[in-house]
């Protein structure tokens, strides 16, 4: 019993690890342009590391936010109605502009129980938040 209390403990401390996101930061485009704030998120376990539960970008930027998950999800970005789904085989890049300000939560939702006829569930609470300050 003791050696799986601990197996779960370092499985969890690993999933924390794994579920760093790496801020890749931005890059400008060409004159006039939007500039592009770029993002790695990974989900493990339905949650991400402690430290990037908040992305914080500018009005008018251009925000690219790459999933890696460990199992199938609907990301949801509320409030801009963006979604994509991922795989553990196939991470998916949201992409929108950040027009609106404000703070914005970003649900996970198990691929298998959104059906787009009935809506979704949020379950849990969001997996991060993302602050669009004004410019």
């Amino acid at each position: 019993m003791r050696s799986v209390a601990f197996a779960r403990r370092g499985g969890a401390r690993l999933g924390r690890l794994l579920a760093l996101a790496l801020v890749l930061g931005s890059a400008t485009t060409a004159a006039g342009e939007e500039p592009v704030r770029r993002f790695e998120v990974v989900v493990k376990d339905g949650v991400v590391a402690r430290e990037v539960r908040v992305l914080k970008v500018s009005q008018h930027d251009r925000v690219r936010i790459r999933w890696s998950v460990d199992r199938p999800l609907v990301v949801h970005l509320e409030g801009y109605d963006v979604s994509v789904t991922a795989r553990p085989d196939a991470p998916q890049t949201m992409e929108f502009l950040a027009r609106a300000t404000g703070r914005f939560p970003v649900h996970a939702h198990a691929a298998e129980t959104v059906r787009p006829e009935q809506g979704h569930a949020h379950g849990r609470g969001a997996v991060l938040r993302i602050e669009v300050h004004p410019r």
